[in-house]
């Protein structure tokens, strides 16, 4: 079993926390990985990457005359990270479509973050899973929306145009190839990396507008359209030429199980939420043991609603399909309390490896 750490990397603001979203410190870091070791969780995963146009995401898309210069502002003092502006700022690199050239800035102030969080999971004996995008267009998260627009290419056609498949690939490529500033790996040789989730909860747009509750996201997600298995295919394959050391994790629901024909799969799953948890069952039926199954998310349904977990808790245990499960979610103490959505928050709390 393990435990979903959406604050692990970047801390997002809150409706208890009206502050902007910020880095996390290295003993937020520690403290949150600490509480998972405690708990017993084995497994965490991490929240996807974060695209927007601003320095306060993993990545950003600039014009071509910033992509020369190469250099971020520095952090907004809002951000409360009086030592971000001491760090290396980013890493630039331009892609030329046609007449059209998108460049892309990889900010090192916040894949620092990720570096701290994978050597702690190296250290603690934690293994992560690292999902790279969302489809869903959380404000502050952004993912294949941002990548659309950058593109100049509709975000329902994310799934199906060569443009956004070079960027995502290119964003893939940078995480799977950077080199650890504390531990000197690159991420591919990182052994607390369990294994790459090519995104989460992913569907395919019927639309262009993707916050919700835009494009009928706020339905069921496993109810939406599936990723083209092309897609699914192409990306595994690509992971795959990079890194042959870790897993690869399909980012999208079970639905017919179309995806067991990309062999380059190891890990099937979905997320299962109260009243959704019927599904659970159904999915490990359909997969019929030919991959190892995983719960990524399954939680949230409240102390009325308690016993809806145990019985999750109780099948994944009990079906020898099930390689795992994954609770949502759980955060450490911040320095600002910041415990939304959270099945737990821990305390500081001090360990070992």
């Amino acid at each position: 079993m393990g435990v979903n750490t959406p604050n692990l990397a970047r801390i997002e603001a809150s409706s208890r926390n009206p502050r902007q979203t910020r880095l996390p410190s290295e003993a937020e870091i520690w403290d949150l990985l600490c509480g998972a070791q405690q708990l017993g969780a084995r497994v965490v995963r991490t929240y996807v990457l974060s695209f927007c146009t601003d320095g306060t995401c993993h990545v950003r898309s600039v014009s071509s005359a910033v992509a020369l210069a190469a250099v971020l502002p520095c952090c907004s003092p809002v951000a409360h990270d009086f030592f971000c502006c001491l760090l290396p700022r980013s890493n630039t690199s331009a892609l030329q479509f046609g007449n059209a050239s998108v460049a892309l800035q990889f900010n090192e102030n916040w894949f620092q973050a990720l570096d701290t969080a994978v050597s702690a999971a190296s250290e603690l004996g934690l293994r992560l899973i690292i999902p790279f995008i969302n489809v869903i267009e959380l404000e502050q998260w952004g993912g294949a929306a941002s990548l659309a627009r950058w593109a100049g290419v509709p975000a329902s056609k994310f799934f199906d145009h060569e443009l956004t498949a070079t960027l995502y690939k290119k964003v893939v490529h940078y995480v799977i190839t950077r080199k650890n500033k504390i531990t000197g790996r690159l991420y591919k040789n990182e052994p607390a990396i369990l294994g790459w989730e090519l995104g989460n909860e992913l569907f395919k747009p019927q639309c262009d507008d993707l916050r919700p509750p835009h494009c009928g996201v706020e339905k069921s997600l496993r109810d939406m359209p599936p990723v083209p298995l092309a897609w699914t295919r192409t990306m595994a394959q690509f992971i795959r030429s990079i890194d042959s050391n870790h897993l690869i994790i399909s980012g999208s629901y079970v639905h017919s199980g179309a995806e067991l024909q990309v062999e380059e799969l190891d890990i099937m799953g979905g997320t299962y939420y109260y009243p959704d948890t019927s599904n659970l069952a159904k999915d490990i039926a359909v997969l019929k043991g030919q991959r190892p199954f995983l719960v990524k998310e399954f939680g949230l349904a409240g102390f009325s609603n308690f016993a809806v977990v145990n019985q999750t808790v109780e099948l994944i245990t009990a079906s020898s399909a099930v390689a795992g499960g994954l609770y949502w979610s759980l955060r450490g103490h911040a320095r600002v309390r910041q415990c939304d959505w959270a099945l737990a928050c821990v305390r500081f709390v001090t360990c070992s490896p």
